[in-house]
């Protein structure tokens, strides 16, 4: 009869998960905290008013390239986006190599931070990490030598011959520094 509602609603055939559910409630919450309303958020990411409304609402799972793009936009870790963990105002800049491309064009927010970012990021922290660890050591045993060492000359031997090694680990952890600091390649 006209005006009777449907007591029924059919199920969607393929429903959002809840990781993207909540990927899109976070994106709605930066929104919201950076008054930006959605239309004007919409056309500096390069899609409609009605679609970024679907990402938020959980409708539609975010593609990776808009998250990353909303992520650089609003200066938003991807991190956070994806996991609502670790700092809320750090955006990686991250360059895609020719195959991971169409990927990431295609691929949800949470399959390609899982599956490529998350890797590169920890490769590139364990380099840094690893080298400032090592500098340290290297730098304590210089130390160690010169004081235990009655001889001044042959300390400053040591020293000197020290000093080149931690110069090489002091510009091995710059350029790990150069690349965590750049635009990654995926």
């Amino acid at each position: 009869m006209l005006g009777e509602t449907n007591d029924f609603i059919v199920p969607r055939q393929n429903p959002v998960p809840e990781r993207e559910k909540a990927i899109g409630q976070r994106l709605r919450d930066i929104r919201e905290n950076c008054l930006a309303k959605r239309s004007a958020l919409a056309v500096r990411i390069g899609v409609s008013s009605d679609r970024l409304s679907s990402y938020e609402h959980g409708r539609v799972p975010l593609p990776w390239i808009v998250g990353d793009r909303v992520c650089e936009v609003l200066n938003v870790s991807q991190a956070w986006l994806a996991t609502g963990h670790g700092k809320l105002d750090h955006y990686i800049p991250v360059t895609f190599s020719e195959p991971a491309k169409s990927a990431a064009q295609k691929g949800r927010f949470s399959e390609i931070y899982d599956s490529c970012f998350v890797p590169l990021i920890r490769s590139s922290r364990y380099k840094l990490t690893r080298g400032t660890k090592q500098f340290a050591q290297t730098l304590a045993d210089l130390i160690e030598h010169v004081k235990n060492n009655p001889d001044p000359r042959q300390a400053m031997e040591q020293a000197a011959s020290v000093m080149a090694q931690l110069e090489e680990i002091r510009l091995a952890i710059a350029k790990t520094k150069k690349i965590t600091n750049r635009p990654h390649s995926l």
